[in-house]
């Protein structure tokens, strides 16, 4: 069978385009690294803020001790880190992380925080997933299409939004102030009695 000369253009070019995405393949699995961090953020603050676009995060209550513990993990490959920045503004201690804009290899960035009692969050994602476990103290949790799962939450204010995900509470004291809106998810909520 005689191909003709456009068929042999064709077949060179798919060869190629497959060529390319294995090597990618190759490459990204090759540079994919693993970095893990833990730091303690010491001193006087009111209150916590994480605005993370599709990292995920869970905060765990930590009772009376005095610090707050931050685990940062992240997945990268071709060198291409989360741009995260953390500074204190006030009293309020602030993280922001961000994935380069890249269709090469991955980029996940997670948070592990240990809090104090009475200390406030302020979280924020565009994707990721938010959890408190334990937590006791105001928050406010946003998120665009991730879901909001808290368990075991006593505090004075809960305000839970999400755009696209599932909210899941368990209250083991019931708030005195809770907003819980979800724009296409299901919300369940398990409250105590109280008010």
């Amino acid at each position: 069978m005689r191909v003709s000369p456009w068929g042999r253009v064709v077949a060179i070019s798919a060869l190629l385009v497959v060529g390319g995405a294995i090597a990618l393949a190759v490459g990204a699995l090759a540079s994919t690294k693993e970095l893990v961090a833990t730091y303690p953020v010491t001193g006087s603050l009111e209150g916590l803020a994480f605005d993370l676009a599709d990292g995920d995060i869970v905060i765990v209550g930590g009772g009376r001790r005095d610090t707050v513990e931050v685990r940062r993990s992240e997945r990268y490959a071709f060198g291409h880190r989360a741009g995260t920045t953390r500074r204190v503004d006030g009293a309020t201690f602030r993280v922001r992380s961000r994935c380069p804009t890249t269709l090469l290899g991955p980029c996940d960035v997670g948070y592990r925080v240990i809090v104090p009692d009475n200390l406030g969050l302020d979280i924020r994602t565009s994707s990721g997933n938010v959890s408190l476990r334990g937590y006791r103290g105001s928050a406010r949790v946003t998120t665009g299409d991730g879901g909001i799962d808290i368990a075991g939450y006593c505090g004075n204010s809960l305000e839970a939004r999400a755009g696209g995900g599932a909210i899941t509470l368990q209250a083991s004291c019931a708030p005195l102030r809770m907003t819980l809106r979800t724009g296409t998810g299901p919300i369940r909520a398990v409250m105590p009695p109280g008010r």
